[in-house]
């Protein structure tokens, strides 16, 4: 069994438009998170060519870094705006997986495997 443990410091700066009078100021949006991430992995074998596998996991996936951005766009043709949440905490996940593979041959394999 293994496990990830970590400690992310997250910063954003960009320059905002603060009291909307045109003066813009690099402004910084920060936080900080830890994640723990176990998984483990186990191999039973049936027989010298067949073999059944299993894992499970906790997983993570960020936002993109315009999804995290601090800062606000603003389109002169569609006067339509975007903006950017610094704030926006990670996707998180349980994976399970279990599959068999067959060694027939030399060089062989037929294998299938389930998420689930």
């Amino acid at each position: 069994m293994c496990a990830w443990r970590g400690r992310t410091r997250q910063t954003s700066d960009a320059y905002q438009d603060l009291d909307g009078t045109g003066n813009y100021a690099l402004g910084s949006v920060g936080r900080s998170y830890t994640d723990a991430l176990p998984n483990i992995n186990v191999v039973y074998d049936f027989r010298k060519d067949l073999l059944l596998r299993a894992a499970a996991s906790r997983v993570m996936a960020r936002n993109t870094f315009s999804d995290l951005s601090a800062s606000t766009e603003v389109s002169g043709t569609t006067n339509a705006a975007t903006a950017g949440n610094p704030l926006l905490k990670p996707y998180h996940a349980n994976q399970f997986e279990i599959g068999a593979e067959w060694y027939f041959a030399d060089a062989s394999l037929l294998s299938a495997h389930r998420l689930l």
